[in-house]
């Protein structure tokens, strides 16, 4: 009777710990969309927050955010809050790049409400034209509600490096196989 409860012990622990993931999206925004993004910070740009041209990837939008260069170093242009399920596991992806101009610097997280940093970023974006960046999280685990995708400028005050741009946000849930 033993060896059958340690048999049967081992096969469910090798089937919960190796079991694959069916990801399937909580949330996706291609930006194909003339709203108001909610995550962007109002009064830390020139432009509105609606998705136009100048931010797409793919498709004709993204959001395209003119950096305003009074705003000071380590301000956050841009900051969206996911609900998602205590005790899950989730993956995070979306293309950034800068526009015109110099190179945007800038720091980019993806946070739950604990602390726990599940990306992050700092320095130099790449120029649209010489390909976009992908952030892109490792699968991750949060024992909290929500998490937050958070930007912010290193711009020093001026017009060098403020036009940044971003498509296709994607949040995906892992739904265990």
């Amino acid at each position: 009777m033993k060896k059958l409860f340690l048999f049967s012990l081992v096969i469910f622990i090798n089937i919960t710990l190796y079991a694959q993931c069916d990801w399937s999206v909580v949330f996706y925004d291609d930006f194909e969309h003339n709203n108001v993004d909610s995550g962007f910070i109002q009064g830390t740009a020139y432009t509105s927050g609606v998705p136009d041209v100048n931010g797409a990837k793919n498709g004709e939008k993204g959001l395209y955010l003119n950096i305003s260069e009074e705003i000071n170093v380590g301000t956050t242009v841009y900051d969206k809050t996911f609900n998602v399920c205590p005790g899950f596991t989730y993956k995070f992806t979306v293309w950034v790049c800068s526009r015109w101009g110099s190179q945007c610097d800038m720091d980019i997280d993806v946070v739950d409400e604990d602390g726990n940093v599940f990306y992050q970023f700092s320095g130099p974006v790449p120029f649209y034209v010489d390909g976009w960046m992908q952030v892109n999280t490792q699968e991750f685990t949060t024992n909290s509600s929500t998490i937050r995708f958070i930007i912010k400028t290193n711009l020093v005050n001026g017009w060098s490096g403020n036009d940044f741009a971003m498509d296709d946000i994607l949040l995906e849930g892992c739904n265990r196989t």
